[in-house]
């Protein structure tokens, strides 16, 4: 009996870091791979923070990093198309997007696919416009949110052009249950989780954690989980709050222990002033913990405010504070929240309503 070759499958990411579109396409690579009518490559353009290639080698058949000036990646993807011939070119790019679409065409790979994991408004015009551009020369485009769906001019688009939303799954794994309760002498622990990057906004979230110290008299802590440009800055702003000693900053940890840290916490904060749709809040809420966001329109799509969590108004320290104060004084409430927001996101996004689009997204005629 004749084997039937496996459809090759190129994912084409900027960089590899710990980020929101690097665990979505490492979910989805490793849901393709259980499949066995794919394999799938991960192209890096520019370049890895090392200590997590072993993550991306394991999701994927093998991986390349590409590295140099943009023209010279293009010419080695040029050539690394040549030697895989893949069957779709899978892009999650952001400013490399237009430049490598051209070149998908002008090689007539036979199936170019476009997930777009941000807003198209949430950049300037520049950006904006040769995104909209790329994504018009997609075969189809997905979105990992209703709201990026809709921040696509359709005009932009051809006749008969499809957009698909598929949000990320969750991983059974990740939901383990919570203590049912803390103890009384330990600290009430807040935890922000994502890059340490002006879009994150966590100076709102500082200055929110300083007043919430001036109105408690018990133990509070601070806790943020990941890396990024502002680490610096954000460190002198906690010292000028005074709040220094009260702040961890963990740095950029692996995905588990992301995970083990917010298990931890009595409440998860992501402060953003866009999403393109908020992993970070997602993985709080089905861990089970109590989660408050900024009213990025994203969160709207999973947090019903004063039901499954909490939205404030973007950068309002006082807002923000408000409701911290309100799971600080309110436990058996706030955990109540956390369990369900937890049953809202794990009914909401399931491996089967999510990932299982793609492999009729891959295969359909173009």
């Amino acid at each position: 009996m004749q084997t039937k070759t496996p459809h090759r499958v190129l994912m084409l990411l900027e960089d590899w870091r710990a980020g929101g579109t690097e665990e979505y396409v490492s979910q989805l690579a490793r849901y393709l791979r259980r499949r066995e009518s794919f394999e799938v490559f991960l192209v890096v353009l520019r370049r890895w923070e090392s200590d997590l290639l072993p993550e991306a080698a394991e999701a994927a058949d093998a991986v390349f990093c590409l590295g140099g000036s943009l023209p010279e990646r293009l010419n080695k993807l040029h050539r690394l198309i040549g030697r895989l011939v893949p069957d779709v070119c899978h892009c999650h790019l952001y400013s490399s997007l237009l430049p490598v679409t051209l070149l998908l065409r002008w090689l007539r790979v036979p199936r170019i696919i476009t997930t777009l994991h941000m807003p198209v408004t949430a950049w300037n015009w520049r950006r904006r416009m040769t995104t909209r551009l790329a994504a018009s020369l997609a075969d189809q485009v997905v979105c990992n949110s209703p709201v990026v769906a809709r921040s696509l001019d359709v005009k932009c688009f051809g006749q008969g052009k499809k957009t698909t939303i598929v949000p990320p799954p969750f991983l059974p794994f990740q939901t383990a249950p919570l203590p049912e309760a803390r103890e009384t002498a330990s600290a009430f622990i807040v935890c922000g989780c994502g890059r340490l990057a002006p879009e994150k906004d966590w100076p709102t979230l500082l200055r929110a954690f300083s007043i919430l110290r001036s109105c408690v008299a018990g133990p509070v802590q601070l806790a943020l989980v990941g890396g990024g440009p502002l680490e610096k800055s954000l460190r002198r702003l906690a010292v000028e709050l005074g709040i220094g000693q009260f702040v961890a900053f963990m740095g950029a940890v692996a995905h588990n222990e992301a995970l083990a840290a917010l298990r931890k916490s009595d409440v998860s904060v992501l402060p953003s002033r866009f999403e393109g749709l908020g992993m970070a809040a997602l993985e709080a809420m089905q861990c089970g913990v109590p989660t408050i966001t900024a009213d990025f329109p994203a969160s709207a799509d999973f947090i019903e405010h004063d039901v499954t969590g909490h939205r404030f108004p973007r950068g309002d320290s006082k807002s923000l504070a408000d409701l911290l104060l309100w799971h600080y004084r309110n436990p058996e409430d706030s955990r109540a929240m956390g369990r369900r927001g937890q049953e809202a996101v794990i009914r909401q996004y399931s491996e089967d309503g999510t990932f299982a689009q793609y492999p009729s997204v891959y295969l359909e005629k173009a």
